[in-house]
């Protein structure tokens, strides 16, 4: 698996992450557009946090209606960002 970094090859910090969630599960919306504007970050960075958020199972795409969010819950998602993150990190460079 294709460890989460960014285009700097700096991996992503927890706290990118747990930004990313809170910001996710607020609007509704989990776009990288979205999550870079709300979290004043570069857009390739939001679209690895929303790609990892995707691989975790928080998101889905939709086409007709955009990105839908699946997991409500804050912690029940944080959860499964973390996990995602550390299947990344162990399983790739």
């Amino acid at each position: 698996m294709k460890a989460y970094k960014t285009l700097l090859q700096k991996p992503l910090t927890k706290n990118e992450v747990r930004l990313a969630v809170q910001v996710t599960i607020s609007t509704g919306y989990a776009d990288a557009v979205t999550i870079s504007r709300k979290m004043q970050i570069g857009f390739g960075k939001a679209n690895k946090l929303s790609k990892l958020m995707y691989a975790a199972g928080i998101i889905v795409d939709s086409t007709m209606r955009g990105t839908v969010v699946i997991l409500k819950g804050e912690a029940q998602a944080l959860n499964a960002a973390y996990r995602q993150l550390n299947k990344g990190r162990k399983g790739g460079h």
